[in-house]
């Protein structure tokens, strides 16, 4: 940006300039965006005002915790009471326990408050006061007594909303099995426009569409692996069960990209994204390469477009909404065994397809992506059977198989070696006393 050049056009720089109406309505975009709905019972979106809402737990009147731990000076901060004040004509706020707490001494005021309302909505998850530099979570499970404060107010027979903040993931194992926790929302942490992002999503104006970027683990999974055991592959007797969807071969609480709508979808490839079932290992390293309907593109020969399969989405149920499609690649034989369950290769949005309609989006695939690593951590395209699938539970998928001679894309870069000298400077012993 010009600091070490004598140029000093961003060190005036001030809200004026950057607090711009583009820089709100982005903060928002992403916020609301990002928001994935766990679990859904009919709750969600609320069909009209609740005459009186709850709202309860530690990120109920959040400010800055939304912003998460590595963020600036926000020039401001719409916390999820505020916003929901702003939309509802009754929302009483308890704080009922902090993120880690034991003690249960501000209990009772939130399940008086809770008791009175029409709906209740309770805001925890975890912050930096658990995670963040410096500081390990011991624990998968939710932190201090936040279940149990849930579960009391799941006890109370009113409607019960979730929403989980935080950069890591928990078990919500307990949620998912409560009948009486009906609708569950992850938000992360959301930034400056969490607030409304979170109430808008909860009304209906925006959709949710967004993925859960983290595998959910069970709480014991902590103690299956070991801190130090960085492996990601299971081993052989099942004691280790490995990590990332990739390997993991224990049942996940919520998987990797899992992520539900207010909407319906049906799936089918476009016609023009059938490729060749059967295609030659050595035509994909040959300099005129043509990627099956994609874009050609220059650079090294991992960055080279393999195919872009495109698929048509479309809206079968009565809310409009974005879609986000999943492009996952399995092999049962390509390579030395063993195989990963399956790895993202291509993602792409489609945005707020209305009810009804159909949107297509278009996935590409570089070369990179087919490769598995060797034992020198060169990238190599296997020969062997592949499928490619939309989504994490394969809503369509398409086989092809790969023949010829393994071909490596990408090496791993040697070690360098460096001769150099550091300069002495010995000073007097006057000096050096002080």
């Amino acid at each position: 940006v010009g600091f070490f050049d004598g140029q000093e056009e961003y060190t005036n720089l001030g809200w004026s300039d950057v607090n711009l109406p583009s820089s709100q309505a982005l903060a928002y975009k992403a916020a609301w965006e990002g928001i994935t709905l766990i679990k859904n019972d009919g709750l969600l979106p609320l069909q009209s005002e609740p005459a009186r809402v709850a709202f309860i737990g530690p990120y109920g009147n959040a400010t800055e915790q939304l912003q998460g731990i590595y963020a600036g000076v926000a020039p401001y901060l719409v916390s999820p009471l505020q916003a929901a004040s702003a939309q509802w004509s009754s929302v009483d706020y308890a704080l009922g326990t902090q993120i880690n707490a034991s003690s249960t001494e501000n209990f009772t005021e939130a399940i008086n408050i809770a008791s009175s309302a029409d709906l209740i909505v309770y805001l925890g998850g975890l912050d930096s006061t658990v995670e963040r530099e410096t500081i390990d979570r011991p624990t998968l499970a939710w932190p201090g007594n936040q279940l149990d404060l849930i579960n009391e107010l799941s006890n109370l027979d009113k409607p019960l909303a979730v929403v989980q903040f935080g950069g890591g993931q928990v078990d919500d194992s307990p949620l998912l099995a409560n009948d009486n926790v009906k609708a569950l929302l992850w938000a992360g942490y959301p930034g400056q426009e969490g607030g409304n992002a979170i109430v808008d999503v909860m009304t209906g104006k925006q959709s949710p569409a967004g993925r859960l970027t983290t595998t959910q683990y069970p709480a014991e999974f902590a103690d299956q692996v070991g801190l130090f055991n960085p492996d990601l592959r299971p081993n052989e007797n099942g004691s280790y069960p490995g990590r990332t969807y990739k390997w993991y071969t224990g049942d996940a609480v919520v998987p990797f990209g899992f992520g539900l709508h207010y909407t319906d979808f049906d799936f089918e490839w476009a016609e023009h994204s059938r490729m060749h079932h059967k295609i030659p290992i050595h035509a994909l390293g040959h300099k005129h390469w043509k990627p099956h309907h994609g874009h050609e593109k220059s650079g090294p020969m991992d960055t080279k477009v393999f195919t872009t399969l495109s698929a048509c989405i479309k809206n079968v149920g009565s809310r409009s909404s974005d879609y986000v499609g999943l492009l996952f690649l399995s092999t049962p034989d390509a390579g030395p065994a063993p195989y990963p369950d399956k790895w993202l290769v291509s993602y792409s949005r489609a945005h707020d397809i209305q009810a009804g309609e159909s949107a297509t989006i278009a996935l590409p695939v570089e070369l990179g992506w087919l490769a598995r690593a060797n034992e020198e951590g060169d990238l190599v395209v296997y020969p062997g059977h592949y499928t490619f699938s939309l989504d994490i539970d394969a809503k369509i998928s398409f086989d092809f198989e790969l023949f010829g001679e393994p071909l490596v894309v990408d090496t791993l870069a040697e070690r360098g070696t460096y001769n150099f000298t550091v300069p002495v400077y010995p000073q007097s012993n006057e000096l050096i006393a002080g």
